[in-house]
């Protein structure tokens, strides 16, 4: 029945492709206006690709081809391997100060290519995509009796990466070298207005804590965070496969080596190790 359910699944796949890709070429040879939107063709082809799956342990599996992320959810904590390093994140508690609560045992819904942990007022989820593996907190009501100060989330880190803080809105997960193997940041906090909440990242032993101001904030609120790889990107926005195939390192520069032919079609760029990031030279 395993079997039987996994063929559908990979015939369905290739169908949505298909259509997929004849919707692509219909948009990139500028078809007529009476053609169908594809976006809802696209979202399925997101789904079917980063969607969720119910294994026989009770945990749900999914694949990022994009970050190059193979996910794991079980009732307790959420593992993340990435190529031959993996970490687990696992929900301490949350509180003001050193006032954590804990959260308890977690039930598990999925729907597409997102999840939820279910725990009382504090819902948690992950929504599996190509721009990374969004991770967010609902909090439904303030928690009563929880002291004074802005609300904390504490995640604990365990595996082989542990977090070190690069700003109040970025975390980089490094491996035992140093080497920063994946991101945490892009947080963000709003209320039931949608008026944005003051909020930052903390980082305490292989604890990283998200802290909200809440005071003047209408619930329910929500948190919400990314995971994603740490990739070197042009700061004009240019994509390329070649770019930082071949980069050549002098103290605190380094610059893209390109084939004499191709100079004078490509730009060069400059890098900053300590940025991660590109800038390019006039």
């Amino acid at each position: 029945m395993l079997q039987q359910s996994r063929v559908h699944a990979r015939v369905s796949l290739l169908l949505i492709g298909c259509v997929f890709i004849g919707c692509a070429a219909l948009q990139a040879a500028d078809a007529p206006r009476n053609i169908p939107n594809c976006d809802g063709l696209n979202q399925a082809w997101t789904q079917a690709l980063y969607g969720m799956e119910h294994n026989r342990t009770d945990e749900f599996t999914a694949q990022n081809a994009a970050q190059n992320l193979k996910l794991s959810f079980g009732s307790s904590e959420t593992r993340l391997i990435h190529g031959n390093t993996a970490l687990a994140l696992r929900l301490v508690g949350y509180g003001r100060g050193a006032q954590l609560q804990s959260t308890g045992q977690a039930s598990l819904s999925s729907t597409g290519n997102r999840i939820e942990y279910r725990r009382g007022l504090l819902r948690e989820w992950y929504v599996n995509e190509p721009r990374g593996l969004e991770q967010g907190f609902s909090f439904s009501e303030r928690p009563a009796n929880s002291g004074s100060g802005p609300i904390e989330i504490a995640l604990e880190i365990t595996g082989s990466l542990h977090p070190k803080l690069r700003s109040p809105r970025e975390v980089a997960l490094l491996d035992s070298t140093g080497h920063a193997v994946l991101r945490y940041g892009d947080l963000k906090a709003w209320d039931a207005r949608g008026q944005e909440l003051a909020s930052r990242l903390q980082v305490e032993g292989d604890q990283i804590r998200l802290v909200v101001e809440d005071r003047r904030a209408i619930y329910p609120i929500t948190i919400d965070p990314t995971v994603t790889q740490i990739i070197l990107v042009p700061s004009d926005g240019a994509s390329s496969a070649r770019l930082g195939q071949s980069v050549a390192i002098a103290g605190n520069t380094c610059s893209e080596l390109l084939p004499r032919a191709a100079l004078q079609a490509q730009p060069m760029y400059l890098c900053s190790p300590v940025r991660l990031g590109f800038s390019r030279q006039s």
